[in-house]
């Protein structure tokens, strides 16, 4: 943003960062109701899970855009600038935009506050009142939307969506949603509502069997991913992967997806599964026309060639444990000799899971950290020294990103991976 006054109202929306996280939906439904419930303007398809949000989200969208629907995207987080949480059909909210939408949410705030002066909403409650303010301006027919955390009380959570889409469960943001999966799951499941279809590609017997009482529950269909879908003639490149995909008895031959990593395979498959039961007519040649257009920064992101440097914003055991499949399968088909792992986590992750995925798989390891949450250099490399790997230590992410390419000969390796935050940083080099 170049105008100063625009600054101002950005700092405004980055100024309520220091409330932190607060569930509820309290704070989030007076600013609706206030903003004319924008959210009730369009259709919405709802995704929550602890990974594959973004891609199946965002190959959603660009289905849907594929076949001439206007169409808003929210995710989140982001890695450079907040206008990457909203998109319309495609492209970046504009700054001009959002200023008008902060504006907005800005004056219901200060209305508020004449009466409440400590009322103010989180920056992810800000973040998702702008976004649905902005669809319903742009008179968007769908709104693809990701939860932030959770499902239950996620400030996303006050739409009526066609679809409720839950991704996998496994542990994470334990002080929020509870220590175990189960109670996971049961917070991610309410976002399965009636008159609606609930899909999972969730494999679990005892997390299945959670959201399967969900459906039962709001009396709503559920669609299991790997029963109604299956992938064949997989073929995996470092340019794309090609494959067949069933869904639901019919045959789509020959789909391309630019985004890498077997893990992709399911994304797909759940988002394919979900627009064609919105009801609406869809084409398989633009499916395969979209699905080809799908791109998520930081997701097993090719960014150099000799040597290969691909950045991931692997978070949490589950992503890491996809990951190193994909590993394994290029390891097969020799597309590289060795790896070098340049990794930063946020400070509540789970290091010591994440280190015995991993760091097997590494020749070496360079250890650094985001500036904002990051986890101590120190903390990650106590694991280093448990698996017997040479490692060093960076406290800058550029200069940390130097060295581990320096490493690497032409026909080596190199992973980044780790926060957002981190490869936001290192991201800029590309």
């Amino acid at each position: 943003m170049k105008n100063e006054k625009d600054l101002e109202y950005l700092n405004y929306l980055f100024s309520s960062h220091k409330l932190g996280i607060i569930l509820g939906l309290e704070r989030i439904s007076f600013l609706l109701e206030k903003l004319g419930n924008p959210q009730n303007s369009f259709k919405s398809i709802h995704i929550a899970g602890t990974n594959g949000k973004g891609s199946t989200a965002t190959a959603i969208s660009k289905i849907l855009e594929e076949h001439g629907f206007k169409i808003g995207l929210y995710t989140s987080p982001h890695m450079k600038k907040f206008n990457e949480r909203i998109r319309f059909n495609s492209k970046e909210i504009l700054d001009t935009d959002l200023v008008h939408e902060i504006k907005k949410v800005k004056k219901v705030i200060e209305e508020r506050q004449k009466t409440e002066p400590s009322f103010m909403p989180t920056f992810f409650e800000f973040g998702v009142a702008i976004a649905y303010s902005f669809f319903k301006r742009k008179k968007a027919d769908f709104a693809v939307i990701e939860t932030g955390l959770g499902g239950r009380l996620d400030a996303t959570n006050i739409i009526q969506p066609e679809i409720s889409i839950i991704t996998n469960v496994s542990l994470e943001h334990t002080d929020y949603l509870g220590n175990t999966v189960e109670k996971i799951a049961k917070e991610k499941a309410e976002i399965i509502k009636k008159d609606s279809i609930a899909i999972t590609a969730e494999k679990n017997p005892k997390i299945l069997k959670i959201i399967k009482d969900k459906a039962r529950e709001v009396n709503v269909p559920l669609l299991q991913v790997q029963k109604q879908t299956r992938v064949s003639n997989h073929f995996f490149g470092l340019e794309k992967q090609k494959f067949d995909l069933e869904v639901q008895g019919e045959k789509i031959k020959g789909i391309e997806l630019s985004l890498l990593g077997e893990f992709q395979l399911v994304n797909t498959a759940t988002a394919v599964l979900a627009v064609k039961n919105l009801g609406i007519k869809i084409s398989n040649e633009k499916i395969k026309k979209a699905l080809k257009k799908v791109f998520v920064l930081g997701r097993f992101q090719v960014v150099k060639r000799n040597p290969l440097v691909v950045l991931d914003a692997g978070h949490n055991p589950g992503c890491f444990k996809e990951i190193k499949k994909t590993i394994q399968l290029m390891k097969k088909n020799r597309m590289f000799r060795k790896m070098i792992l340049l990794i930063g986590l946020s400070s509540d992750k789970d290091a010591e899971k994440i280190s015995r995925i991993i760091f097997p798989l590494a020749s070496e390891i360079v250890i650094s950290r985001a500036r904002f949450r990051g986890m101590d250099i120190k903390k990650i490399a106590g694991f280093a020294d448990k698996h017997k790997k040479p490692y060093i230590g960076f406290h800058d992410s550029q200069e940390a990103f130097d060295f581990a390419l320096n490493e690497a000969d032409k026909k080596d390796f190199l992973l980044v991976i780790g926060s957002i935050f981190f490869l936001g940083e290192i991201e800029t080099h590309f």
